[in-house]
């Protein structure tokens, strides 16, 4: 009985067992109850303001917070192996038993892997070939999103990959290395960590150090250590939602001052994976990993080499262990600086490769964009030259033997933070952009800077570099650091005051508190939604078909690696047909498109088999959208138009009309290729009402037929075949000229909004006009917005009203519904099924209250 007992201990050294006794004094259980309340309440706001719900975040506290306390009230021998099984738990919640025990078996097959009887190169390249297959099954996933009769799901893959992409290398390295062989909870506890299955980007824990900091101090100050991280990393996680909307648009950025307010703006974003990492290492303290903080002050680095240092320092460990010190030694002899060198350029190269590769376990795809690797060439650039300027200086009077105490040191010192992070932050909107010509066209919006703007930034920097050097020489100075030592022993005080302040936020008696306006902001805060770049980002994917997984800092990442490889454009599906304006399905296709059933009628419209010729006692109502009225996503017979023509077809008496619906919408029209669909296709099918949707954000759709009409317009021969087959499009041209329309990529949303408006004014005024001519009732419909905003759509109404236009307003149909069960996919805005019913259902009720459809 004892051997069984005894395989569940963990052999701990005599100090770990001396400092932790398992005896509970009256001060450690005030302690543990401390920490117990501080967790909890951590645990009440990730749920709260639901904290990273996407990655499970507080389903990963709440097993935490559960655990802890167990963990806690266990012999100190027993603790290891509670841990393993504890991490065990969101195997299970998050997968099925089948698909749970699978990933176990995988994840023990790679563990046993390192322990076979081989040499290490033998089994490192074994690794190598089970690694290449799991890179096989996330790209098969990606593609169809299914591997084998378990349906393995491109998650699972992703986190085998978290767990295993760079610490199975410390774990061999150590193995190669480490002469006494580690326990079985040591090995199990490493790779199956806790808090493992809630961080897409986890850190690159040291297997040595992950098992020599176990309960290397008192239990108590480990968890409060642990407690501090967690509330630090949610501090800045609910900071990073304020910064995260106050992110402007690039189109907004319009001389200096923006420019600078932008950059740094995005450059906070970091302070996202700063809480997230925290709370990672926070919460492997409070199951006494005495692991060191990940993070040393990076804002407050003074050199691009004490940068590096600074910033995720787990990471930049990893680097020079695995990388840069056997290169280093390996050159030494021959130079220092040559080995500097080579060591530094060769780390940095794997150190973007490495980055690419842990974005193909999220994504399913490497990263191999430009912007990265001239960011990732700047930084090694900028590093080694500190770092070789730093050795052949070494011993050089510097700022470091400046006397600290002085205005001078504190005032070089802010200088250097100031240029570090200045620099810094512009190379990584670098990084950030989705192409060097948006880059580019980002700092070329610094010409258009007034004196005053100068003047503003030159006042801003001043103030920002005497306030930083006003703590830096307080800090040195042993008379205020006193200060810093009395708020350091009221930080109980404060820890709980910020979790119940951050509590009473959420309470609807602070709600009613605020103005109307206020508190819609608030529930925006609470329920983190996209801010303007990441709803421009989704709009763009939403009606032109473009979605970008670029942008790893955004909030939209999570959604978009979750997306298959086969959601792909529907231009891409050879589906469509194009000449000029004019774009079209293809006649009698049969496809799948984004897991709808997309089927098109001899016509190239996804409908029903319709006659050219309007058939007698029959009302016929064209729609002209775009990917919405289109039905991505969605089967056939689910569109909203189809289920509009049934109920109007079988609510009719006898003696009224019979009625069709012809869809002629597809996937990205604006109002200018509806207009050239109306001249060349819908009024030959002799429509009695023509309907054209609006939606929230038309106002941006007409960049991309101005940018085409511009393009065009170089090649006078070939513009003047294009006018001459749609005469239209020479009054549109007249227009755009006539009113300064053209297509401007650096323009403001302000400005880009009020061109768009007058575009439309114009467009559905000509629509209108050649409606009547044709005899043909002309309509809008204002159609439901899955991103809770609209005030385009009342300006439209506004432009309807003022022309006398009739619209149909279903804005409103999503009303009392969770929009997000309204999504066909996470990473997709189109409406799903139970969404166009709801489309189908508003304008059903307008068309019966607003006209009488009769005969025409």
């Amino acid at each position: 009985m004892n051997q069984i007992v005894n395989l569940f201990k963990c052999n701990l050294n005599e100090q770990v067992l001396k400092v932790n006794e398992n005896s509970f004094s009256k001060g450690k259980i005030i302690s543990l109850l401390k920490n117990l309340s501080l967790t909890f309440l951590s645990t009440w706001v990730i749920y709260a303001f639901d904290i990273e719900g996407d990655l499970n975040l507080p389903v990963i506290m709440a097993i935490a917070c559960v655990a802890f306390i167990i963990n806690a009230l266990l012999p100190i021998s027993y603790r290891l192996f509670f841990f393993f099984i504890a991490s065990l738990v969101p195997i299970f919640y998050f997968f099925s038993p089948a698909q749970a025990f699978t990933f176990i078996g995988i994840a023990l097959a790679l563990i046993g892997i390192c322990h076979l009887p081989f040499s290490i190169t033998i089994r490192k390249l074994l690794v190598v070939l089970f690694g290449i297959c799991l890179a096989f099954c996330q790209y098969t996933i990606k593609k169809t999103g299914f591997v084998g009769g378990l349906a393995l799901t491109s998650n699972f893959v992703s986190l085998l990959g978290v767990m295993f992409m760079f610490r199975i290398i410390l774990y061999l390295h150590e193995l190669k290395y480490q002469k006494k062989k580690p326990s079985i909870w040591q090995s199990l506890s490493y790779f199956f960590t806790l808090p493992n299955f809630s961080f897409p980007i986890f850190p690159i824990i040291d297997f040595k150090l992950f098992n020599s900091t176990y309960y290397n101090k008192k239990d108590t100050e480990i968890y409060e250590r642990g407690v501090n991280l967690i509330i630090l990393g949610l501090f800045q996680l609910l900071f990073y939602r304020v910064v995260y909307y106050l992110l402007p648009l690039i189109s907004e950025v319009d001389g200096v001052l923006m420019f600078f307010y932008y950059i740094a703006i995005s450059y906070l974003f970091l302070i996202r994976l700063n809480g997230l990492l925290n709370i990672a290492i926070g919460i492997l303290r409070l199951f006494g990993f005495n692991l060191p903080d990940i993070f040393n002050y990076m804002f407050l680095a003074h050199g691009f080499d004490d940068y590096w240092r600074r910033v995720n320092i787990y990471w930049k460990d990893f680097m020079v262990k695995i990388f840069y010190y056997p290169i280093y030694f390996k050159f030494r002899k021959k130079s220092t600086i040559l080995a500097l060198t080579i060591g530094t350029v060769l780390t940095f190269f794997f150190n973007w490769f490495l980055h690419s590769y842990q974005w193909f376990w999220v994504l399913g795809k490497f990263s191999l964009r430009g912007p990265e690797i001239v960011f990732w060439s700047i930084l090694c650039i900028l590093v080694l030259v500190a770092v070789v300027y730093q050795t052949k200086n070494r011993g050089k009077a510097n700022v470091s033997h400046l006397n600290n105490k002085t205005w001078k040191f504190a005032c070089t010192r802010a200088l250097q933070i100031i240029f570090t992070n200045l620099i810094i932050a512009i190379i990584y909107s670098l990084y950030n952009s989705p192409s060097f010509s948006d880059w580019i066209n980002l700092l070329i919006k610094i010409k258009s800077s007034s004196i005053i703007e100068i003047g503003y930034v030159l006042l801003i920097f001043l103030l920002t570099l005497l306030s930083l050097a006003l703590g830096v020489w307080m800090y040195e100075n042993e008379k205020f650091r006193t200060l810093f030592r009395f708020f350091y022993r009221s930080q109980d005080i404060y820890k709980f005051a910020f979790l119940i302040g951050v509590l009473f936020i959420t309470s609807s008696f602070a709600s009613n508190l605020l103005s109307k306006k206020n508190q819609r902001t608030l529930q925006a805060y609470v329920s983190h939604r996209l801010n303007k770049t990441d709803t421009e980002l989704q709009s763009k994917g939403y009606y032109e078909e473009i979605l970008t997984g670029n942008q790893f800092n955004s909030q939209s990442w999570q959604n978009e690696s979750k997306r298959p490889a086969r959601w792909i454009r529907l231009n891409k599906t050879g589906a469509m047909i194009q000449k000029d304006l004019f774009v079209n399905l293809k006649p009698n296709i049969d496809i799948i498109f984004k897991d709808g059933h997309l089927v098109t009628n001899s016509w190239g419209m996804r409908d029903k088999e319709y006659a050219k010729k309007r058939p007698e006692h029959t009302t016929r109502i064209a729609i002209l959208g775009g990917s919405l009225e289109m039905g991505t996503g969605v089967d056939n017979n689910e569109v909203f138009e189809n289920l509009i023509e049934d109920k109007l077809n079988g609510n009719r008496k006898t003696s009224d009309p019979n009625y069709e619906v012809l869809n002629f919408s597809i996937s990205g029209s604006s109002v200018i290729e509806n207009i050239e669909k109306f001249h060349k296709q819908v009024k030959d099918f002799e429509p009695t009402h023509v309907l054209l949707s609006m939606h929230e954000k038309e106002v941006f759709h007409f960049q991309k037929t101005l940018k085409w009409i511009k393009e065009q317009s170089t090649n006078t021969e070939s513009f003047e075949h294009i006018l001459k087959n749609s005469p239209w499009l020479y009054e549109l041209v007249n227009f755009i000229e006539k009113e300064n329309l053209s297509f401007d990529p650096n323009m403001k949303e302000d400005e880009e909004i009020k061109k768009g408006n007058i575009l439309i004014d114009w467009c559905i005024n000509h629509l209108n006009k050649k409606c009547v001519e044709e005899g043909i009732d002309f309509s809008l419909i204002l159609f439901p917005s899955l991103d809770n905003k609209t005030q385009n759509l009342n300006e439209i109404e506004h432009i309807s009203k003022k022309n006398k236009i009739k619209y149909y307003d279903i804005s409103t149909a999503y009303l009392n519904y969770n929009k997000n069960l309204l999504r066909i996919a996470e990473w997709d805005n189109h409406p799903n099924a139970k969404a166009h019913e709801l489309i189908a259902d508003a304008l059903y009720l307008k068309i019966n209250k607003k006209i009488n459809l009769n005969e025409n």
